[in-house]
């Protein structure tokens, strides 16, 4: 069974890659491939997002029911795992539907828009941030084994607070 791209499908890929190569000029697109990624897209979503979903779920799940709640990384992957849930649910979905059913979440409503950009750059920056501070305090911890841990709560802090201003004031803050 052939997948036949739309002609909005086709112009927003001729679009996209005339403004990558810095031209105006229309760009020729193989037709079976970007059929063949049209329907990866359209199949591969719903796996995706199902079992992220069901993943994340669980991890969150069984940290919760675990007895080293007090644990800093047990917190840290509790906040990977909500961050991940919410960029599964917000991103890949709204795209997922825009593929599959045409339909444009942030055209139906000015907050849907607003409220969607916001979660989608929120997530991907606490995730990434999360990461950044996991890392570091284990390196800190890798490289002064014997140190106190007293003090490890305002080396997170500091080390966090530029995710804070992150999620605070995306740089696109004035585009929402």
């Amino acid at each position: 069974m052939a997948v036949t791209p739309g002609t909005d499908d086709l112009a927003d890929l001729n679009s996209t890659l005339a403004w990558a190569n810095g031209s105006e000029a229309n760009v020729a697109v193989t037709l079976p491939l970007f059929e063949a990624a049209i329907m990866a897209w359209k199949v591969a979503s719903p796996v995706i997002i199902l079992l992220g979903t069901i993943g994340n779920t669980l991890i969150i799940v069984v940290l919760y029911r675990s007895k080293v709640m007090s644990s800093n990384m047990t917190s840290y992957f509790l906040t990977i795992a909500v961050s991940d849930l919410m960029n599964l649910l917000v991103s890949i979905t709204c795209m997922w539907l825009k593929q599959q059913f045409d339909i444009q979440v942030w055209t139906l409503h000015e907050a849907l828009c607003k409220m969607t950009t916001w979660l989608n750059y929120t997530s991907n920056a606490m995730s990434t941030w999360t990461l950044v501070v996991m890392v570091t305090q284990r390196t800190l911890s890798i490289l002064f084994p014997h140190r106190s841990l007293g003090n490890e709560l305002l080396e997170t802090s500091l080390i966090s607070t530029p995710a804070l201003r992150e999620v605070g004031e995306p740089a696109s803050w004035a585009d929402l």
